[in-house]
């Protein structure tokens, strides 16, 4: 049986998908009613309703599992502490593969959701629990409303580099991993092609399209302001998000495919590919 946290998530809604398709066994956990008819819609049967910060609830989940794939809780002042809980649970189930899906270059100490993930990292491979890390870059985005609308906006500058990485290739490394030996002890860049900014992006998206795109970097000040505060969790997730956008401007993110496309067995997928894909191109 593989757990799969942060089920109904943009990245765990796509892994469950891949293992149900696979014919793996597969046990969804989830935050609530809501995520729970999401994940059935995706044919999945074994699925938790609980809080990733309740032991018990956390606890239950973990009977007959024997790998783990787990997603924290991005922009979370608590991901250290869910990740040492999951990772304390599959020490006590003798869970024979934790995969934890970490970020690209998690070392970055300006980046707090980053620097987060690597304190994961270095309790799980102190803890002795056989693991393997999955650190992807930024995913690609879905070009379709850039293309409809001929603009792209983003708080960052569009003129520094940014690796990103199709989802679709992270889900199947993913499987890989999980269904393969080989992979216990190891921790893979997940980076698709090279490096583009936004503008490349966008330029891309407009010779698929066959229409022009025009590129915006929205003020700072104003896209900071909207942000929610009201609640010590919404300060943390905002303020980690401000602080990405500022280094996203000053540094990019960037790294190389070289990892993905072993692990693949295949080249990463390009960003001009993904963009036709989507566009059906």
């Amino acid at each position: 049986m593989i757990l799969v946290t942060s089920a109904s998530g943009h990245v765990g809604t796509a892994i469950v998908s891949a293992l149900l398709e696979a014919k793996r066994p597969v046990r969804a956990f989830v935050h609530s009613e809501k995520d729970r008819g999401k994940l059935e819609q995706l044919g999945a049967s074994d699925i938790v309703i609980g809080d990733l910060l309740d032991p018990e609830q956390l606890g239950a989940a973990f009977g007959g599992v024997t790998q783990v794939v787990h997603i924290g809780p991005p922009e979370h002042p608590r991901e250290l502490a869910i990740g040492q809980a999951m990772i304390d649970f599959a020490s006590q189930h003798q869970v024979r593969q934790f995969v934890f899906f970490s970020v690209l270059h998690p070392f970055i100490s300006s980046l707090r959701h980053h620097w987060n993930k690597l304190l994961v990292q270095e309790y799980l491979v102190d803890s002795g629990v056989p693991y393997t890390i999955l650190n992807p870059t930024m995913f690609m985005q879905n070009p379709q409303q850039t293309a409809q609308s001929g603009k792209m906006a983003l708080p960052w500058s569009p003129d520094q580099l940014m690796s990103v990485v199709d989802l679709a290739d992270v889900t199947e490394v993913a499987v890989k991993v999980l269904g393969e030996d080989g992979h216990l002890r190891a921790a893979y860049d997940l980076v698709g092609d090279q490096p583009l900014s936004q503008r490349q992006m966008a330029e891309i998206i407009g010779k698929v399209a066959g229409k022009p795109v025009e590129v915006q970097q929205l003020p700072f000040q104003n896209v900071t302001a909207r942000m929610p505060r009201d609640t010590p969790l919404e300060a943390y997730e905002s303020d980690s998000l401000e602080r990405m956008f500022l280094y996203y401007s000053r540094h990019g993110l960037t790294g190389s495919p070289n990892v993905l496309g072993w692990v693949l067995g295949r080249a990463p997928t390009s960003y001009e590919a993904f963009v036709r894909r989507s566009l059906g191109k």
